[in-house]
């Protein structure tokens, strides 16, 4: 089998067990160096943490017709095309996205602020697996729009399309006009 050397590497790093999948790339702008990032209403890089808006909302995942399970919808329906089965949307999953939402709208990143990898966080909320990959987008406006998005991706697409993952996890944290979402894959 062969593996990227950059999924490879991040494996390796995160101490995770092939394949973990993890995407290269975001599919939309990866805003990774303190000099890229985008600072609204007069904030800065110098800008004390107690002077910043917080995130304003943060779109709890459940099964109604959120953005989040709109999205999980849509990943299932890509996989049906491929003839693959569908994913459980998974509580605990959802619960790990929105916390890796609200931390991609301070470190847009594979990386948590503190360093560790992504997927620390599913350790720290005591979810097992075997396989795991992660999806981050920042921008999107819709459901439709963020699928579109990872699906024009190659390494985006491949954690959708993975048949090895059996549950995915979505959450969506929103600042000013501007969304982050997450998904995060087990088997």
């Amino acid at each position: 089998m062969r593996i990227p050397v950059c999924i490879l590497a991040a494996c390796v790093a995160a101490n995770l067990s092939l394949p973990c999948a993890l995407p290269c790339k975001a599919a939309e702008t990866v805003e990774t160096k303190p000099s890229a990032i985008v600072w609204e209403n007069g904030v800065t890089p110098d800008t004390p943490a107690e002077e910043m808006s917080p995130v304003q909302e943060i779109k709890t995942p459940s099964v109604s017709d959120d953005a989040a399970a709109q999205v999980a919808k849509l990943v299932n329906e890509e996989r049906e095309k491929a003839g693959l089965s569908t994913l459980a949307y998974d509580a605990d999953l959802c619960k790990a996205a929105e916390v890796r939402a609200q931390e991609i709208v301070t470190s847009f990143s594979h990386d948590r602020p503190d360093g560790s990898s992504c997927f620390t966080v599913l350790k720290e909320m005591g979810i097992s697996y075997v396989a795991c990959g992660e999806n981050i987008a920042k921008g999107s406006q819709s459901p439709e729009s963020v699928m579109d998005g990872w699906m024009h991706s190659a390494g985006h697409k491949a954690n959708i399309l993975n048949s090895l993952f059996t549950k995915i996890g979505v959450a969506m944290a929103k600042v000013g006009n501007t969304r982050y979402w997450v998904q995060i894959f087990t088997a």
